[in-house]
């Protein structure tokens, strides 16, 4: 006879574990993202403002998410945590870039990061999308400087985003196949999950 008692509480454990598991994904993931994109602060700081180098946004996510997420716990619903978690990381990202680095910022007088929301606040009310050319004179010379919408940003940035995520997954798929061609597919249940490595034994 099946107890019912029994049966509803293995059932609870099982939805339990499967919201954790999108919860942890989603965990995991912002924060490799946030990590990947900070480091593009890095990049335009010491070398050029691109948004390029925000792949590294969904190269942190995916990373983490790889090494922290059981292979037997990965879900395809998981995908939408690691955009999720790469578009929230850009955004942060994106802002504080502007904070730090942008020169009218820096020049204005106040609070930086009162200047920086304000200034998103009008480029987003007033501009939107749209982006425009205007003339500027450095040392003479009249040169035409593009300038973006804040919102274009942010997508253009979100776009690297998503392609460092998806030639992340790509090389990590690939590469896995040609590893199991080669050397046989894993026993169940062994990933190269975070959970399932064995603590390094200490040197006496």
């Amino acid at each position: 006879m099946v107890d019912p008692t029994k049966l509803n509480q293995e059932r609870n454990k099982k939805n339990t574990k499967s919201e954790h598991t999108y919860l942890r994904a989603f965990v995991f993931s912002f924060i490799g993202a946030l990590v990947g994109a900070a480091l593009s602060i890095l990049i335009h700081y010491f070398f050029v403002r691109s948004a390029i180098s925000f792949f590294l946004c969904g190269m942190g996510a995916y990373a983490l998410y790889v090494y922290f997420i059981e292979g037997e716990d990965k879900k395809k619903g998981h995908i939408f945590m690691m955009l999720l978690s790469a578009f929230l990381a850009t955004v942060i990202v994106t802002f504080v870039d502007f904070m730090l680095l942008e020169p009218s910022i820096q020049k204005a007088e106040g609070n930086i990061f009162v200047n920086t929301f304000e200034m998103y606040a009008y480029n987003i009310k007033e501009v939107g999308f749209v982006s425009y050319i205007q003339e500027s004179n450095i040392d003479g010379n009249t040169t035409d400087e593009v300038n973006l919408s804040v919102l274009l940003i942010n997508t253009i940035n979100y776009i690297f985003s998503v392609i460092g995520l998806l030639l992340s997954w790509v090389f990590v798929s690939v590469s896995t196949k040609k590893y199991e061609k080669k050397h046989g597919k894993a026993a169940a249940g062994v990933s190269y999950g975070y959970s399932s490595r064995k603590p390094r034994k200490k040197r006496k």
